[in-house]
């Protein structure tokens, strides 16, 4: 399976840089024309991308304090232990090793 996704993941990657490629190449030949500054447009689209940021970050940190807070406390309510000399990991280290 990690084989698979690495694989998906240089194939996306080596897509996406030559498309990328072929765009850059077509616009130097034929360049776009310049785009009119417009103030107003450019508030809207600004303060839209401040939302979506602020919503996005809200629901990361809805996620991580409720959807893995009862995990995160359970793991680290448990006092660390080494085990026979070391040989055992702290089972607070066996949330983050399981995902």
């Amino acid at each position: 399976m990690k084989r698979v996704l690495v694989g998906a993941a240089a194939g996306f990657a080596l897509g996406y840089a030559a498309v990328r490629t072929v765009a850059a190449v077509a616009d130097l030949r034929d360049p776009e024309p310049g785009v009119q500054k417009e103030p107003r447009a450019y508030g809207r689209a600004r303060r839209a991308s401040m939302l979506a940021g602020i919503a996005r970050s809200t629901a990361q940190m809805a996620v991580a304090a409720f959807a893995i807070a009862c995990e995160t406390e359970a793991a680290i309510q448990d006092p660390p232990s080494t085990g026979d000399c070391g040989s055992v990991e702290s089972p607070s280290f066996m949330p983050m090793l399981s995902s």
